[in-house]
């Protein structure tokens, strides 16, 4: 039996069948073929589980080793979130910031970057559970450092490194949802 993905309006996609008469693809939904009007009710069907999403039945050799690639970046950027937010909690605000907010900042940075190297290594050691909070975790990683970018650049105190980080990880993190989603 044929599989193929196609795009069929009723089902969004659809798996293929092949015509026992002629041997073309049919739509799995067919009853007839289009091609020979051969019945085609009694061919087995491709169970609907048998692929993904409704997409290609293999995915992209690059798609497991970029993930991988991208977990180690959580965990390297989680990491990396902890180490700035720790001297926050104990250190002095600069003039004109509230101690509250400022202690505040640093332990936000400092969950989401447990959580970013916990998912990390969940998705390098294969947890499912790490899978599945990969996306929201991902999400607070995308919210928290486009607030501390657009927190320094409204602030003044813009350092390219700083920026460029902020930046890789926003990309980083909505790489890793892309990734997660075609490797489900």
């Amino acid at each position: 039996m044929q599989r193929k993905a196609l795009d069929d309006p009723s089902t969004c996609r659809s798996l293929m069948i092949q015509c026992p008469n002629c041997a073309k693809s049919v739509p799995d939904w067919s009853k007839e073929c289009q091609f020979c009007q051969a019945d085609v009710k009694g061919v087995a069907r491709p169970r609907k589980s048998d692929f993904q999403r409704g997409t290609q039945i293999e995915k992209a050799a690059w798609i497991r080793p970029a993930l991988y690639v991208a977990a180690g970046y959580s965990i390297l950027g989680g990491l990396q979130n902890i180490g700035s937010g720790t001297p926050m909690l104990g250190g002095k605000p600069s003039p004109g910031t509230p101690t509250a907010l400022f202690v505040g900042t640093g332990l936000v940075m400092m969950a989401v970057g447990c959580l970013s190297a916990l998912v990390g290594v969940g998705l390098l050691t294969k947890v499912e559970i790490a899978r599945r909070a990969a996306i929201p975790v991902s999400g607070l990683r995308i919210l928290t450092s486009g607030l501390i970018l657009v927190g320094s650049l409204l602030a003044g105190g813009v350092s390219s490194s700083g920026t460029i980080f902020n930046i890789l990880d926003i990309v980083t993190a909505g790489l890793l949802v892309y990734l997660v989603r075609e490797t489900d």
